[in-house]
């Protein structure tokens, strides 16, 4: 013989097991690409397989020609497979599953009814190899993110193995019919030979098919990234455009948050100035006691007005971002002793102050002013016309995490009502806003009206 079969199967064998450590080396390294385990998978069945077919005529044939058929055939069609994913096309099942079927039931019987028949061998794996090379042309041509080159390259390897298939499949006729071959002995093993080169040469062109696909694959990437960038530049330059539009939005709120404190400031300081005038003229005529009254109330009622523009704009620039609260140390208890020396009498009246004789605290003395000047208000006119006596009780005291506070201890003969008043929630926030906290009256007990914390810079003894 001109070439000896069994080694050809042997060297074939070799072939694809060195295909397999290649297959494994690029599953390792692109494990979750498509095609490539089936690949491997597929050559590590084809090495036992044709291993087995190497010893034909020395062990039996349901070893040489059944099992070892039924593992190569099972390669073939995992490779199918292997090329229908690397082209991105769903899988033949009905060709590979149909097939399989016919190596499954054709080599049994061949096995039984003509073993070892050289006719039958070369028809029944002819049929076989025809058929998977016709699918894995159509599946590599199917392969459109691949150039044109490469599917049809690796379709005509394919078309010439079904041609050389069927050259086989008409010389085992041949045998069955007349016990003749149409290839001479001598030169039979050539089969083998088409086949080793046919395994070599695809196993280039699918490694090219799958380089191809990760080509596609990262300029499709490429592709959406440049698209995210573009999206990322169209959002910046919106949000750019969103950020130019909120800073002149606050600069025109700021520039009518400071008209609104102009305009209102100006006029009332005006009318309590003119009451003042008023209530001095009228201090001197002794007839005149009621309409000093009714001017007294209108000076009240205009200082009330203007702390609540106070405690408007500073509460609306905290939240809109116009101005930070200070941080700073200041005596609260000189801030408390001078703002009620600017009370009016009737007010001051009503005051009972129980000052140590030093507090110093950590915030903003002018937030803080505000924020009591308006609970203070909000008791002495939320009961009516009626007097209702206040006690205001400053000390220090250390809470359960260990931090030094001043308490301001707003205390009344009011009855205690549900939910909070707006000069409360307004305290609550110009003193959180610096540290503070304002606690309810209503969970401090009857009468309780408010209870004001800041934090303490130095620990200091109450006197």
């Amino acid at each position: 013989m001109l070439l000896d079969q069994k080694t050809l199967a042997v060297v074939l064998a070799a072939v694809l097991l060195l295909q397999g450590i290649g297959w494994l080396l690029i599953w390792r390294n692109q494990p979750h690409t498509p095609g490539v385990k089936i690949s491997f998978i597929s050559s590590l069945l084809f090495v036992p397989g044709l291993l087995l077919l190497s010893l034909r005529g020395e062990v039996s044939v349901w070893l040489s020609d059944v099992l070892a058929n039924y593992l190569g055939v099972g390669g073939l069609v995992l490779t199918l497979f292997a090329v229908a994913d690397m082209a991105d096309r769903p899988r033949p099942w009905r060709i590979g599953v149909g097939l399989y079927a016919i190596n499954l039931v054709a080599w049994p019987l061949y096995a039984l009814l003509v073993p070892g028949h050289v006719g039958w061998i070369g028809a029944i794996g002819a049929v076989l190899g025809m058929g998977i090379a016709l699918a894995c042309a159509r599946e590599a041509w199917g392969a459109q993110q691949a150039p044109k080159v490469i599917r049809g390259l690796i379709a005509a390897l394919n078309l010439f193995h079904a041609a050389f298939s069927a050259f086989r499949f008409i010389d085992g006729l041949e045998e069955i019919l007349t016990g003749s071959s149409l290839v001479p002995a001598g030169i039979r093993s050539v089969f083998y030979l088409e086949f080793i080169l046919y395994a070599a040469f695809f196993f280039i062109g699918i490694v090219a098919l799958l380089g191809s696909r990760l080509a596609y694959a990262l300029v499709q990437q490429n592709e959406m990234l440049l698209r995210e960038a573009d999206q990322r530049r169209q959002l910046q330059a919106e949000l750019a455009a969103a950020l130019a539009e909120e800073s002149a939005a606050r600069r025109e709120q700021r520039h009518f948050l400071d008209m609104v404190s102009h305009e209102f400031r100006t006029p009332l300081a005006i009318m309590d100035r003119a009451a003042e005038m008023i209530g001095i003229t009228l201090s001197a005529k002794p007839e005149a006691a009621p309409q000093l009254g009714e001017v007294a109330a209108m000076r009240n009622e205009g200082q009330r007005l203007r702390l609540m523009i106070d405690a408007f704009l500073a509460q609306e620039r905290l939240q809109s971002g116009l101005g930070e609260p200070r941080r700073e140390s200041f005596d609260l208890a000189d801030q408390l002793d001078e703002w009620h020396v600017g009370l009016d009498e009737q007010q001051a009246a009503r005051i009972d102050l129980d000052l140590p004789q030093h507090c110093l605290v950590q915030g903003d003395p002018d937030l803080t002013r505000i924020a009591i000047a308006s609970l203070v208000d909000a008791a002495l006119h939320g009961v009516g016309p009626q007097a209702v006596p206040l006690k205001l009780v400053l000390h220090q005291s250390v809470t359960a995490a260990g931090e030094t506070t001043a308490e301001l201890i707003l205390e009344g003969n009011a009855p205690a009502t549900d939910g909070e008043s707006l000069s409360e929630i307004t305290a609550r926030r110009l003193l959180e806003a610096q540290g503070g906290e304002l606690l309810s009256g209503t969970a401090a007990g009857p009468g309780r009206l408010a209870v004001l914390r800041l934090p303490c810079r130095v620990p200091e003894q109450t006197g």
